[in-house]
């Protein structure tokens, strides 16, 4: 049902050309959230269909699935569709009888590409508000520990990474929204040290032990971020609106994905014990602790790619395509860069494998995991080292004989590992 209504949405709205509707809509418009009332609330609707369709996709094959979550899931699903199908079927209609009025046909002007310098401010409140929702359930679950919050918690704080990263490139020449995003890294380190607290609270001393660990390497990759938004303040506004739309681009394609693991893990739960029973001794905590991996890779990697996309491949001596990773005529900082990958490769594709699946809960599979997330934090970091050294060279007069851009090079042949998420 949910894929004949989106198909239906899809007719419908190409039923009518476009130089009939007097406003397109347009990643820049979304980016700066230049939408009518309509507009928004369609997208939301198509937003919670698709979000309750990937939910039953995750039920799909399950035994013993609650009948009564998966109706009220399924219902609400079909309600949101078929309101965005009449929505999209009265705009049609009123552009046919408002064309069939017109007597006289004029040409629309082309209207000039916009262009983004900012993206809305509605991001960054939605942002800082994840970040504050893991904040205070971290505060909650270090005072009165509880199953189900940390769960949620879980759940979230990919998310909440990837907003993050969101939110220091999203308005890169605004001071204030600066003083937002320190705001927001501070919220998440506090969060990261109730976490901690909480783990030394339980006896978990190792898990509280990488709690703190981690903090340093947050520290440090959010001081290069910054470092890599002033390279982005200083470019020309074209492409700061490219990069401002590759990262709503992205974030959408990281929380779909980030979805999609969180489902996974809940239908574990879903099948038989229910969502109230998600403590130590569940059968579905490896799943639990995969999603959690699973998710913050992907995050991780993802803010990897914004990171690349702001130094164009036209201002860099270092290629790194299919042709020399197959003579491994790499520098060294590549070959790390290949071998964190690698690990981070491997770890993904156990935990994917114990994704959803019941068993007793497995150690092995935390340690992996950790493992897996310092080899894609490590990554992340040497990627934006290799990206400022690239900068700062390329303000140095370019040397006679120096090597072949990255703009001469089919991008066919570019090696990114964005790719693979």
């Amino acid at each position: 049902n949910y894929l004949i209504i989106w198909w239906g949405v899809t007719i419908i709205n190409e039923s009518v050309p476009p130089e009939w509707r007097s406003q397109k809509l347009t990643i820049q418009k979304v980016a700066m959230m230049k939408l009518s009332l309509r507009r928004g609330l369609e997208g939301i609707m198509l937003a919670s269909m698709a979000g309750c369709g990937a939910f039953l996709f995750a039920l799909l094959g399950t035994r013993g699935a609650s009948k009564d979550m998966a109706l009220v899931v399924g219902w609400s699903g079909l309600a949101a569709g078929i309101l965005c199908l009449i929505s999209e079927i009265y705009t049609v209609t009123k552009l046919r009888r408002l064309r069939r009025r017109s007597t006289v046909s004029v040409a629309p002007a082309a209207a000039p590409e916009e262009l983004v310098e900012g993206c809305s401010w509605s991001y960054c409140l939605l942002s800082c508000l994840v970040s504050t929702i893991v904040l205070v359930l971290g505060i909650i679950q270090t005072l009165n520990p509880h199953e189900q919050i940390e769960a949620l918690v879980y759940f979230i704080l990919p998310i909440a990474c990837l907003g993050l990263v969101m939110s220091v490139f999203m308005r890169p020449r605004d001071n204030r929204q600066l003083k937002a995003c320190h705001a927001q890294f501070t919220i998440f380190v506090i969060a990261e040290m109730a976490n901690a607290a909480k783990q030394f609270r339980l006896g978990v001393n190792k898990i509280g032990w990488i709690s703190l660990v981690r903090i340093p390497f947050w520290l440090l990759a959010y001081w290069l971020a910054l470092k890599m938004r002033e390279v982005v303040a200083q470019r020309a506004l074209a492409e700061i609106s490219e990069l401002l739309c590759f990262i709503l681009r992205s974030f959408a394609g990281g929380v779909a994905s980030i979805l999609f693991f969180t489902f996974e893990a809940v239908s574990c739960w879903a099948q038989d014990e229910g969502l109230e029973h998600v403590g130590e001794g569940s059968p579905c905590l490896n799943s639990l602790f995969s999603a959690t991996y699973l998710s913050s890779y992907t995050a991780i990697i993802l803010s990897a790619s914004i990171i690349r996309k702001i130094v164009p491949y036209k201002e860099r001596d270092t290629v790194l395509t299919y042709d020399v990773l197959a003579i491994m005529k790499l520098k060294w900082m590549q070959y790390l860069q290949a071998l964190l990958m690698t690990m981070g490769a491997l770890a993904s594709m156990y935990l994917f494998s114990s994704l959803g699946v019941k068993g007793f809960y497995n150690r092995r599979n935390l340690d992996i995991g950790n493992i897996g997330l310092l080899a894609v934090v490590l990554y992340f970091l040497v990627e934006i080292v290799m990206l400022l050294a690239e900068v700062h060279q390329g303000r140095r007069p370019a040397k006679a004989g120096s090597k072949l851009r990255m703009s001469a090079i089919d991008s066919a042949r570019r090696f990114d590992v964005g790719h693979f998420t």
